[in-house]
C-alpha cells in the first residue's frame, strides 16, 4: 500500500518534511527562551565529545633580581574527559484507516489537478488542497517526532542541574542512561549537590521556624568560596518560591529593610520585596520554573506532566556550565542532527511508518563547581 510512504517520500512533500524537521529543531533549540541564556546548543559531527577541564590555580607572581632566573609554575591540572554520545529514537505507525484517507484525498487532488496540502501560488494567493488537515497532520507527526527527541535532552539537562548526573531509565525500552558528571577533585569548599535536606524543611509546617533566606545565603557564600564569583541565577519552583515568601524569617528580613514596624508584617511578603531582601545580601535574583513534558508509554495515552525542574529543590545556574550537545547519526551521513525518514512496514504492508534518529548528551564537564542544588522539602 504504502500511499503515505510514498507521498511524503516524494520530492515536493520531502522538501516540505525536511523544512519541518529544520524548523522544528531550530525551535527547539529555543525551547526554553529562560534556559537558553545560559545552556548552549551546539553540533558535533562525531559522537564522542572531548571535554577539556583545566583546574585553576591562579597564584602571584614572584619578585626578581635583575637578571635574575624566573621561576617557574604549573596551571593546575589538566585532565581530559570522554564521553560517548547515547542514540535515541521514536517512531510513528500509521494504520489502514489512514492509508486510505490519503488515497482519497490524492485521488481528488488529482481529478482537480491540484495537491493535498495547500500551495501558494505564483500570484501570493494560497491554492487550497483536496485534505490540508490531513497534509498538516502528516507533516504535525514529524514535527512531533522531532520535538520528542529535544524534550529528552531537555529533561536530561534539568537533571545534570539538579543532581549533577543524568539518571534516567526509559520506560518504553527499560533501558538506563547513568552519567555521572561531577568530580570531587574540583571542589574544595564543600559538596555543591549535597544529598540531605536542610535542618529545617521549608514546609507549610515549619514556615514559624524554616530560614530560606540564610538558606540561600549559606549556600551563595560556598559557591563564593568555590567559584570567586555568584551564580548568574537562582531557579525554583513557583510553589517553593511561595513557601519562602511565606516563612516568617522573610517577613522579618522584609519588615526590617523597608520598616514596617519591625517584626509586624502580616500576610505574604510581596516577591519585588524578597527580591529586594536578596539583593542586599548579594543573592542573584530568583526565577520560578514550572515547565513541562510527557510520557506516553502507551501510543496515544498520556502519561502525565513530568516536571522538568522538582518542585522540592532549588538550583544556581551559571552561564556556560551544561552544553547541550547533538552527535552524529550514522543514518545520517554520519552528520549530526535528528534524521528522520518514512517507510512502508516490511512484514505488515499496510502499515506506514515515520521514525526520527539522533544522538544526544547534556555535558557538563565542570558541573560540581559551577552549579549547585539542595533539596528543601
Amino acid at each position: 500500500m504504502a500511499y503515505i510512504a510514498t507521498w511524503l517520500n516524494e520530492e515536493l512533500q520531502s522538501r516540505q518534511a525536511d523544512m519541518v524537521v529544520d524548523e522544528t529543531l531550530w525551535e527547539l533549540q529555543q525551547r526554553s527562551k529562560w534556559l537558553d541564556q545560559f545552556v548552549e546548543t551546539k553540533m558535533y559531527d562525531n559522537r564522542n565529545f572531548l571535554a577539556y577541564i583545566t583546574k585553576q590555580i591562579n597564584t602571584m607572581a614572584s619578585v626578581v633580581a635583575p637578571n635574575g632566573a624566573i621561576p617557574s609554575t604549573r596551571k593546575g591540572q589538566f585532565r581530559k574527559i570522554t564521553a560517548e554520545s547515547f542514540k535515541v529514537g521514536l517512531r510513528h505507525d500509521y494504520d489502514e484507516e489512514d492509508q486510505y484517507a490519503l488515497a482519497d484525498a490524492i485521488a481528488l487532488a488529482e481529478a482537480r489537478g491540484i495537491t493535498v496540502q495547500n500551495m501558494m501560488g505564483a500570484d501570493g494567493k494560497v491554492i487550497e488542497g483536496s485534505n490540508n488537515s490531513l497534509a498538516a497532520l502528516l507533516f504535525g507527526n514529524l514535527s512531533g517526532l522531532v520535538r520528542s527527541v529535544g524534550e529528552l535532552l531537555e529533561y536530561m539537562t534539568w537533571q545534570i542541574i539538579q543532581f549533577g548526573a543524568i539518571n534516567y531509565s526509559d520506560p518504553r525500552t527499560g533501558l538506563t542512561v547513568d552519567l555521572d558528571w561531577k568530580d570531587p577533585s574540583l571542589v574544595t569548599a564543600g559538596d555543591h549537590f549535597p544529598t540531605a535536606v536542610v535542618d529545617i524543611p521549608w514546609t507549610a509546617a515549619n514556615r514559624a521556624t524554616a530560614n530560606g533566606i540564610q538558606d540561600l545565603y549559606n549556600d551563595i557564600n560556598l559557591y563564593y568560596d568555590t567559584n570567586g564569583t555568584a551564580p548568574d541565577a537562582i531557579v525554583m519552583s513557583r510553589k517553593l518560591w511561595q513557601e519562602l515568601l511565606q516563612q516568617k524569617s522573610t517577613k522579618e528580613a522584609a519588615s526590617s529593610l523597608f520598616l514596617d514596624g519591625g517584626t509586624a508584617l502580616q500576610g505574604v511578603v510581596a516577591p519585588e520585596r524578597l527580591q529586594a531582601v536578596l539583593e542586599t545580601r548579594g543573592i542573584p535574583k530568583v526565577h520560578t520554573f514550572d515547565e513541562r513534558t510527557e510520557m506516553d508509554v502507551t501510543p496515544g495515552t498520556s502519561g502525565g506532566n513530568i516536571r522538568f525542574l522538582n518542585a522540592d529543590r532549588y538550583c544556581f545556574i551559571k552561564k556556560g556550565m551544561i552544553t547541550k550537545a547533538y552527535g552524529s547519526v550514522i543514518e545520517n551521513g554520519n552528520k549530526s542532527g535528528i534524521y528522520q525518514r518514512t517507510y512502508q512496514d516490511p512484514i505488515e504492508q499496510s502499515r506506514d511508518i515515520s521514525e526520527v534518529r539522533a544522538r544526544i548528551l547534556g555535558v557538563a564537564p565542570e558541573i560540581s563547581k559551577k552549579g549547585l542544588s539542595r533539596k528543601v522539602v
